[in-house]
């Protein structure tokens, strides 16, 4: 009698692998909610809507890394491609809609802030924008090595949005504590929002039309 221990072609090679993979998502998720903790402290410190915007996109990015990581050991529990594709799309469209009500969240208050009353701390926002901005970069780099895996590579990509919001929100604090011109805050959240709205929506779409 014939077992298929050997199906995927790579025996004990790919659960090891595996095993690192996975270690590399929690980690992923430990530095997020770290840096989250410290934006959110940023955000109250210098009022910048921008820095609110960034730290929700990386909260709904940080709950993608443990999802990634629930469906990685889910695949591995399924025993048909079909039930492994059910694990994959279901959590797809849960983090897809939750990045689109939080994109729709950060929008609505992005938008309250327009008006001369806005106050923003440029110092602050910057130096804890780019605290953000290196442990995205960081998370990136680590988890290049493992990207070619279907679950590693949607967690990067969500690590490659969370890094272009840092750049933007870094972007406009080095201008605003520069120029004082906090409109800027109010700009770059209102992309943030607009964007995870966007990103919300082609995850949702993208799990159901491409993963079957």
């Amino acid at each position: 009698m014939s077992h298929h221990h050997e199906d995927d072609g790579c025996g004990q090679s790919c659960v090891h692998d595996r095993g690192a993979e996975i270690k590399v998502l929690r980690l992923t998720f430990l530095t997020k909610l770290s840096i989250l903790i410290v934006q959110i402290l940023g955000f109250f410190l210098s009022g910048s809507a921008a820095l609110l915007g960034d730290s929700g996109h990386l909260a709904v990015d940080m709950l993608a890394s443990a999802v990634g990581w629930r469906k990685m050991r889910g695949s591995q529990q399924a025993s048909t491609r079909d039930e492994q594709v059910d694990i994959e799309s279901g959590g797809s469209k849960i983090v897809g809609g939750l990045i689109f009500l939080s994109g729709i969240g950060v929008l609505t208050y992005a938008l309250s802030t327009f008006g001369p009353r806005h106050e923003v701390k440029g110092w602050w926002m910057l130096g804890f924008a780019m605290a953000g901005l290196i442990v995205n970069a960081w998370n990136i780099w680590s988890l290049t090595p493992h990207s070619h895996v279907h679950l590693v590579g949607d967690v990067r990509e969500h690590e490659f949005w969370d890094f272009m919001s840092s750049v933007a929100v870094t972007v406009a604090g080095a201008f605003i504590a520069v120029t004082r011109l906090v409109w800027l805050d109010t700009a770059v959240a209102t992309i943030i929002g607009g964007t995870m709205i966007w990103r919300g929506v082609a995850i949702v779409w993208r799990s159901h039309h491409t993963l079957r």
